[in-house]
Order: C-alpha cells, then sequence, then structure tokens
C-alpha cells in the first residue's frame, strides 16, 4: 500500500515538472512569436530542385522505435517524398544519425508531446523553402506506430486512389472519419483556406501535453469546410475482405485467433487464459463480417482492428496496441511483416509499458505450441 502511494506520488510530482517545463516552453515560444527550433541539419538523401510530394514526420523516438522510424522514411523516401523530420526534443547522436540517414532535412525542436506545434513549426519552415512552392500532396505522419517495411506499398496504394484526404482508420471521434497520426492531403485540401485559418488559429500558449486538442480539432475544421476523409483499411473494404477468407474452409490457425481476439473471444487477465466463450468460427460468417465492420466504425480502431489489419493487409501496429486486449505472446505469435529484431524490440517495448501484463511467449489457447516456437524464432 505505502509503495503504492509513493508510486503515484511520484507520477504527479512528474507530472507537475513537465507541465512546468511545458509552460517555460510556451512563454518562450510567445515571447518569439513562434516555435523555438533548437536544431536543424540536412539529411543526407539526394536532394532536387523541386518536389511534388512533402512529408513531415513528428518523431518522439526511443530505442525501441529506431527501425519502425526507418521503415517508414525509407517508404516516404520510395514513393518520391521530400521527407522533413521533426523531433519533438534534441535527439541523441546515434538516433539522429539515423535519422539524418533517411530524411532530407531535420528540425529538432523544445518541446514535450505536442505533435501539431511540431507540425506547425515545419510547416512555416516548408513555406520559405522555393524547392517545395510545387508541392501538391502533404502527408503528416509521427512514429507512433510499428511500421512494418510493407509501409512503402502501402503508401504507394494510398497515392494511387482518387481521393483528395486519406487516412489509415475509419474514426467518429474527431466529428467524421479522421485519423490522428496519419494524414494524406492533396493540394484542394492543404491549400484551402479551412486548412490555413486552422494553422493560423492553432495556440502555442494552452498545456496540451497530448496534443488532443489539435488532433481532434484539424479534423473538425476540415470536416466543417466540406472535406471528408477516405479510410484505407475501411469498415466497407474489411467486411467484404472478411466475408471472402472466411468462404474458405480451411480458415488458417492465425486468421482465426486473430479474429477470436479481435472480437473479445480471448481475454488476459494476470496471465492466465480463461476458456473461451465463443469461437469466431460458430457464428455466421455474416455475423462476424458485421461485428468486425462495427468495430472498425468505432472510437479507436487503430487498437480496435489493428492486429486484424496487420494480418491481412500488413499494416502497420499502433504501438501502444499493448494496452488493449493483446498480450505480448498474441502480438508476436500473430504479427505479419516484421523481422526477427523488430519482434524482439517490440517486445521488450510492449512488456517494459506493460509490467502488469504477461509477456512471457506463453501462448494463446488455439495456436499450438510449435507454431510459437516458430514465431519467436523466425
Amino acid at each position: 500500500m505505502i509503495l503504492q502511494i509513493l508510486q503515484r506520488l511520484f507520477h504527479v510530482l512528474l507530472g507537475l515538472c513537465r507541465q512546468a517545463y511545458h509552460l517555460a516552453q510556451n512563454h518562450i515560444e510567445a515571447r518569439h512569436g513562434q516555435p523555438v527550433i533548437g536544431g536543424e541539419e540536412e539529411g543526407r538523401l539526394a536532394q532536387k530542385s523541386s518536389w511534388h510530394r512533402l512529408a513531415i514526420v513528428v518523431l518522439h523516438p526511443e530505442q525501441h522505435s529506431a527501425p519502425f522510424i526507418v521503415n517508414l522514411l525509407n517508404g516516404l523516401a520510395e514513393n518520391n517524398f521530400f521527407v522533413l523530420a521533426v523531433a519533438a526534443k534534441k535527439l541523441p547522436l546515434e538516433i539522429k544519425d539515423s535519422v539524418l540517414s533517411h530524411c532530407h532535412y531535420l528540425l529538432e525542436r523544445f518541446s514535450i508531446n505536442r505533435n501539431y506545434a511540431s507540425v506547425k513549426a515545419a510547416l512555416e519552415w516548408a513555406e520559405k523553402q522555393t524547392d517545395l512552392k510545387d508541392a501538391d500532396t502533404l502527408t503528416l505522419l509521427d512514429d507512433g506506430f510499428y511500421y512494418p517495411r510493407h509501409i512503402s506499398s502501402t503508401l504507394g496504394q494510398m497515392l494511387g486512389q482518387d481521393a483528395d484526404w486519406l487516412n489509415l482508420f475509419d474514426n467518429s471521434q474527431t466529428s467524421g472519419p479522421s485519423q490522428s497520426f496519419f494524414h494524406i492531403f492533396r493540394a484542394a485540401v492543404f491549400k484551402s483556406d479551412a486548412f490555413a485559418e486552422f494553422w493560423k488559429n492553432e495556440a502555442l500558449a494552452p498545456i496540451q501535453l497530448h496534443a488532443a486538442k489539435g488532433e481532434t480539432g484539424l479534423g473538425a475544421a476540415l470536416n466543417k469546410a466540406g472535406f471528408i476523409a477516405r479510410a484505407y483499411y475501411s469498415s466497407t473494404r474489411l467486411r467484404a475482405d472478411i466475408l471472402a477468407a472466411l468462404e474458405n474452409e480451411n480458415v488458417p490457425v492465425r486468421l482465426q485467433d486473430t479474429l477470436n481476439l479481435t472480437l473479445g473471444f480471448e481475454r488476459r487477465k494476470k496471465g492466465r487464459v480463461p476458456p473461451r466463450a465463443q469461437d469466431s468460427l460458430s457464428l455466421p460468417t455474416a455475423d462476424v463480417a458485421r461485428r468486425i465492420g462495427k468495430l472498425a466504425e468505432g472510437d479507436n480502431p487503430a487498437h480496435a482492428i489493428g492486429l486484424l489489419c496487420n494480418y491481412l493487409y500488413q499494416a502497420p501496429l499502433k504501438r501502444s496496441i499493448g494496452h488493449y486486449a493483446n498480450t505480448a505472446s498474441d502480438l508476436i505469435a500473430l504479427v505479419q511483416g516484421f523481422s526477427t529484431g523488430e519482434k524482439t524490440l517490440m517486445t521488450e517495448e510492449l512488456g517494459r509499458k506493460n509490467k502488469n501484463r504477461t509477456t512471457s511467449l506463453v501462448g494463446i489457447r488455439k495456436i499450438p505450441q510449435r507454431l510459437l516456437q516458430t514465431a519467436r524464432g523466425s
């Protein structure tokens, strides 16, 4: 009991320290009239005289996120983006060197968890660059996902769609389907009055430790102006693909377990695996597809259907997905598109973030132990 009280006090004090730092930073930014750039440096990717695609990537890098950031930066470069990385703090030399090797330009600003303040700083920087004046596509992303190498192909397919605003998932939480951490905008959107007005009015002063106001406000502002986002992993697509997959009489065991986890038929509590209340294959196919579609249209689709989308499409996974129904063992056994080293880093990070959850590869009820051993070594 005493230890728990001390832990709570520690977290309260830590939060107060962060807010004090944040207030001081806001005062400096307000005094200078713009976000404070702590440093900037040209990256090592080849430069061009003119770019038609600009990607702004907000980074809060840690040791465990480095290879996933590299996958993302490589995917953007392979799709002909000018890659502008914005770090929300001064980077350690090792991480900074890795980022510089895979971007065109790096900005380092002093901030704490303020994605949209970082984006604003990057947009203001980009407006001054003559080689970006002809850009007709803008992508806003952050490092909140485990990005597989397949992200390059995903970006290419998204760019091939005829839509002015694209993101990964449906999300009704923000007055329409918008995804806070992964936007692709065409010129019709990012050169619109609504877009410009939002960033003009985006206040630097209020405390936004998680940038929630900015993330919600952008989607709402664009929706109000008549722009509607198209989700790449939409509920319509998922329903159709699940129906097609379940028509196969020999449903792969990985798909069966992924569906059971997604639908909540497998739950973990204190490391135990209780008897399964229901099995996805015992339900009518149409009912499974309907339930999946409903999850995809819910408030948090990146978590609710993230593992399923990864199985079906090698989709990126939210790095906070371990807080939800999946344990590290489930994720590592079922994820697609990641190397052995990347899976190891995922296991370590999930274990560090979820100390109260089981993190050993104990397996889930329907996955044979031999499959888990293969996943651990593959």
